[in-house]
C-alpha cells in the first residue's frame, strides 16, 4: 500500500524469523493477522511479524505513537534465548507497543523543536513486550526541512552485549 515496507529481518537458531518495518494507516494485514492501532490515529506505524522456519506467520505486533507522522521499526536481532530486540524511531510523545506497554519520548519537555526519538524494545519468543526505552533525537536539517540519517541498526554479541547505532 502507500508506505508499507520491510526495513529489517533476523533469523534465530531454530530458523524462525522476524521482519520489521513500517505501514501507513490504522490497520495492517499480513496473512491471517491484522494489526489495528486505531487508537493512535494514522500516519506511519512500526510492525513486527514473526514467522516459523516453514514461513507460517506466528504473531504480529505494532509499535508507534499518536502523531500522524513517521514511526518506524528499523532493525531486529535475536539473543541466544530467542528474545528479539527491535529498534526504530517515533515522532509522537509516547511509544505504544501493541497496547501492552508504553514509554515516553525522551525529548518531551525539552526545548528542542523537533522531538523525534529512537526506541529500543525487547520482545520474548511469544511476542510479549518485556520493556521499551527511548533515546537521543533524530537529526533535523532545516535547509531541506526533513530528518536526515534517521536509520538505526542493532546487533547482539555472544557475551550478551546489545549494541545500537543511530543517526
Amino acid at each position: 500500500v502507500f508506505d508499507d515496507r520491510v526495513l529489517g529481518m533476523a533469523v534465530d537458531s531454530a530458523g524462525n524469523s522476524i521482519i520489521v518495518g513500517t505501514y501507513y494507516g490504522t490497520t495492517f494485514t499480513m496473512g491471517s493477522i491484522t494489526l489495528n492501532n486505531s487508537g493512535l490515529g494514522g500516519g506511519d506505524q512500526g510492525f513486527i511479524m514473526k514467522h516459523d522456519k516453514d514461513g507460517n506467520l506466528l504473531w504480529g505486533r505494532f509499535a508507534g505513537s499518536k502523531s500522524y507522522g513517521d514511526d518506524h521499526a528499523f532493525d531486529v536481532v535475536f539473543d541466544k534465548n530467542g528474545n528479539a530486540y527491535i529498534t526504530g524511531f517515533i515522532t509522537g510523545d509516547t511509544i505504544t507497543c501493541n497496547g501492552q506497554i508504553q514509554y515516553p519520548n525522551v525529548n518531551v519537555g525539552s526545548t528542542i523543536i523537533h522531538k523525534q526519538c529512537y526506541w529500543l524494545t525487547k520482545v520474548n519468543a511469544s511476542g510479549t513486550f518485556q520493556w521499551i526505552r527511548t533515546f537521543a533525537n533524530l537529526p533535523w536539517d532545516p535547509i531541506v526541512g526533513k530528518y536526515v540519517e534517521r536509520d538505526a541498526a542493532i546487533c547482539y554479541d555472544n557475551e550478551g552485549g546489545l549494541y545500537v547505532t543511530a543517526g
